[in-house]
């Protein structure tokens, strides 16, 4: 469903500020989750990015290797899903920064 919700909105609204929205995510420490996010919308769902925000995305290997990781779960999403322990390293890893993300785990524990 979010994955959906991302492509709706990057296809629906076409005057994003793509700079602000990286800065913000930067600020924040959400750029892994901005770039799997976006990196499933485009590849799922053939959402389309501009190019300069695709190529940044593209170049995250952290997050390509988490969107493959979702993209692993998606066919089991109803009757196998991941175990507690797979969830929580994956969440570490959304993250980005292991200074951090034990904090960010803890807040959405």
């Amino acid at each position: 469903m979010w994955i959906a919700d991302v492509a709706g909105l990057v296809t629906r609204q076409t005057d994003i500020d793509w700079e602000r929205v990286a800065n913000l995510s930067k600020t924040v420490g959400a750029e892994r989750m901005l770039h799997t996010g976006l990196l499933l919308s485009a590849g799922l769902l053939k959402a389309q990015l501009p190019e300069n925000v695709h190529t940044i995305v593209r170049a995250d290997v952290s997050a390509a290797r988490l969107a493959n990781q979702v993209c692993q779960w998606l066919p089991a999403a109803s009757y196998a899903s991941p175990s507690l322990f797979q969830r929580a390293f994956f969440r570490l890893r959304m993250r980005g920064d292991w200074l951090t993300a034990p904090a960010y785990f803890l807040r959405l524990s």
